[in-house]
């Protein structure tokens, strides 16, 4: 390939600079190396203090909600407390008004167990939910694996296995 550009004479185009010195050159680009390490310092420097101010809000965010929680969880109890502080009452003075003053004591026990119990009751088939749920979904999970494999090999693990 010859160098020689049919343009102008030494190769060069007419809209070309003249050559510069080496020197010229090399300050050129030394110049051009510094512009780049700045953007892309400044690039840097962005995106992490885009990250704090992400980190920043989250944290606000974070601080708000755990705020938040307090106090509906503060609502929570005292509307509870206040419901079966009621309800006590209310059966104490049925209690009175049925059996006499000296069993004022009846209607704040019989609504604590009545509590404790519907609690207990609700804990025991909670987990009796989920953990039958979770088994059933396992169980599930492999025998459609099994079945799977019936259908590319032609048996399954179990089969294999000699069950």
């Amino acid at each position: 390939m010859n160098p020689q550009s049919p343009h102008t004479p030494g190769g060069r185009f007419a809209d070309d600079a003249p050559a510069e010195q080496p020197s010229e050159a090399l300050k050129e680009t030394l110049k051009l190396v510094g512009e780049a390490k700045e953007y892309a310092s400044y690039y840097v420097a962005a995106k992490i203090d885009g990250y704090k101010a992400t980190a920043k809000n989250v944290g606000i965010y974070a601080g708000l909600g755990v705020v938040g929680a307090a106090i509906g969880l503060t609502f929570l109890v005292v509307s509870v407390y206040m419901l079966v502080s009621g309800l006590a009452g209310g059966l104490s003075h049925l209690a009175v008004s049925l059996f006499g003053e000296r069993w004022a004591w009846l209607g704040p026990t019989t609504l604590g167990l009545i509590v404790i119990g519907g609690a207990v009751v609700g804990i025991l088939l909670g987990m009796k939910w989920i953990f039958g749920s979770s088994r059933s979904h396992t169980v599930a999970k492999y025998e459609d694996r099994k079945r799977k494999q019936r259908s590319q090999f032609g048996h399954d693990v179990a089969q294999r296995a000699g069950r």
